[in-house]
Order: structure tokens, then sequence, then C-alpha cells
């Protein structure tokens, strides 16, 4: 029996939703493998992890950050890789890569692979540095998307040359998340599900909602926000501002089956955000078959092409913006079209079978 570790962050993020798709596809194909999680932030663990690891029966450790490098932490990531003894450690953030290769040193044989998840553009100096770091010591790199390899290998090309690396986009449980069974009635709801944390553009999502005021259906208009973090009180001001209670919901952090009936209860789909990698967001709207507006940034408009699949709106742009949401609001078919593109490309590209099998590969 092969032991696979997974290390990944405790709070809400698109690794949670790559580990539990990989667990969940493995189980479903049936294979001799024991999986093991290993969550590790400055928040605490979620309790919807908690209990999908415990319904899986995946034993799962939580370990607490500290601010900044905490090298104490990355001590206690190298204690438990020795005491769980994983034959693969797959690691969804560069920040343990160095007790990780210091377990690896200890077990020559385990095979170190690494996800990269954060987007690129938003990369700070110390980011690209781990991201050096991990084309040095890991055995396999993956990313996410063509274009995501391509800029690493544009900085860092003789390492790319060298390390196996490999593209895996992503995939999600299409059994989880899927349109509603039936005819579905148009109800005037926006939604957007993510961390609220200035990566996002939660603002300009907002004074979008509000330059439809004049609109004839605007008080029928609402706008469901699921996720929390950092900016949750700066958004909240600017809901109360605008005066736009009335139409704004936050809904805090969701479990996955309570975010399945969330996008279940949308009519359009926004992901207003400064970069991607690939955003999970959009998948699971994608796979619950709704039409989809979206920032134009890199790693959303790889996968979102302008008035095919969805909608997409110049960066900041609230005018913009709101002008594709009166667009989807007003037209019956385009929103029809859209849904049904979206759909269609969940069932052809993001099955997390399709996505476990790549991985076993690399084992």
């Amino acid at each position: 029996m092969k032991k696979v570790t997974q290390i990944l962050y405790s709070g809400l993020g698109g690794p949670g939703s790559v580990f539990f798709s990989l667990v969940e596809a493995e189980k479903q194909i049936g294979t001799d493998i024991k999986h093991h999680a290993l969550f590790f932030g400055i928040e605490p663990l979620i309790e919807d992890y908690k209990d999908r690891c415990n319904s899986l029966g995946v034993a799962f450790n939580y370990i607490r950050k500290g601010k900044g490098f905490d090298i104490k932490s990355q001590y206690f990531v190298y204690k438990a890789l020795k005491k769980i003894a994983p034959d693969v450690v797959i690691l969804h953030s560069p920040q343990n890569i160095f007790a990780c290769y210091l377990y690896k040193k200890l077990k020559p044989k385990c095979k170190l692979l690494v996800v990269e998840h954060q987007a690129n553009a938003l990369k700070s100096k110390k980011l690209w540095w781990l991201s050096w770091c991990v084309l040095k010591l890991a055995d396999g790199l993956v990313y996410l998307s063509d274009i995501y390899k391509f800029e690493v290998e544009k900085r860092f090309p003789n390492l790319v040359k060298k390390a196996n690396c490999k593209v895996i986009p992503n995939g999600i449980n299409l059994g989880v998340f899927h349109p509603i069974r039936g005819e579905r009635q148009f109800n005037f709801t926006l939604g957007m599900a993510s961390r609220l944390t200035p990566n996002k553009d939660h603002i300009t999502l907002v004074n979008a909602l509000s330059l439809l005021k004049h609109k004839s259906y605007f008080n029928s208009l609402k706008l469901c926000i699921a996720g929390n973090g950092t900016e949750t009180d700066r958004i909240k001001q600017s809901i109360s501002s605008l005066g736009l209670a009335d139409n704004v919901k936050m809904l805090g952090l969701l479990g996955e089956d309570d975010l399945a009936e969330f996008y279940r209860g949308l009519d359009i789909y926004v992901q207003a955000s400064y970069g991607e990698t690939m955003s999970t967001s959009i998948m699971q709207a994608q796979a619950t078959g709704l039409p989809i507006i979206a920032s134009d940034v890199k790693g959303i408009n790889s996968i979102i092409e302008h008035n095919k699949n969805g909608l997409l709106y110049k960066l900041e742009n609230a005018l913009d913006l709101a002008e594709k949401i009166d667009a989807l609001v007003m037209n019956e078919d385009l929103r029809s079209n859209l849904a049904a593109k979206s759909l269609q490309y969940a069932y052809e590209n993001l099955s997390a079978v399709k996505m476990w099998r790549k991985y076993e590969l690399l084992f």
C-alpha cells in the first residue's frame, strides 16, 4: 500500500478543493492508496475540512503557522512527515519545500511533488524565490496551465528544462457540483465565492451593482457573497455606504454541500479578481451550468473566452461590469447559451478522475 500525504492550507482556497477532489476520485477508482492530509496555516482548520476528512476516512494533522517565515512550524512539518512516513508528498504551497526536502533526504525513495497554485502575476519576490527553490529540490512540478508553465520557463529557462514539469489542470467532483435538476427559474440573483482578500476585487463588483440602481429590475437584483477573509469589513463598509444593504448578502464561509447549493441558487456567477491560476470557483460555477462574467485577467481569460463561454469585463471597471450584468439580466437567450457552454466545458475538461490519473503517473 502506497501512502500519499498532501500538505495544504488550513483555510479556504483552491488547494482544499484539489485535495478532496483527488481523494474522492481515487476512492471512486479504487486504487491501493492510503491518504493523509497535513493542514498548515495561520488560520484555524476549517470545520468542513475536518468533517470531510472523517467522512472519507482520511487521517489528518493541523500545524499552526506563525507570521512570516516561521522556522518552528517548518520543524513541526518535518516531524509530522517523519511520523506519517509517506511514500509520496504532494505539496500545495512552496512554503514547506525545505521541511519536505529534509524528509526526502531521510527517505530518498519518497516522491516529492509540488503544485503551484499562486498566480504568477501576483507573486512577490519571496514567492518567485520559493518557485526557484522548488525547481531545484522537488521530484516533480505541477502547473495548472500551459500559460503558467510558459511564464515560469521565461524566468527560469534552464531549470524548467531540467525539472520534471507537468501541466495538469484542476478537476472537481462533478457529482457534487451540478445544475438544478429540472427547469431553472430566473430570480435576478448574482453570486461570487472566494476568499475575501486583496487579490479579489469585490469592491468593483459592489460598485457595479450600485450603478444599476436606475434599472427597473434593481429591487429584485440580489448579490450573494460567499467566503471570509481580511477584506470582510472593507466590503461591508462599501455595501453600507452605497446603500446596498437590502441587495447584498454576506454568507461567510460555506462547507462543500452548502457551497454547491449556493451555486444552484444563482442565476449569474461573477468572478471579480486581479488574477488567478485556475479559479476553482469558476470551475464550480461552470459545473453548475451558470453563465459567467469575470475580469479579463491572466488565469481567467485562458478558460473564459469573451462571448463564447462567458463575458469578460475590464479589470476594476465597474461601469463595464455593470453593463455585462445588465446584458445577461435582459437577454434570456444569451444567458441560456452561456450556461450551456459552461456545462459543456465542465464535462469535457473538469473531471477529477482525469486529474487523478495524471497525478498517479507522477508517483
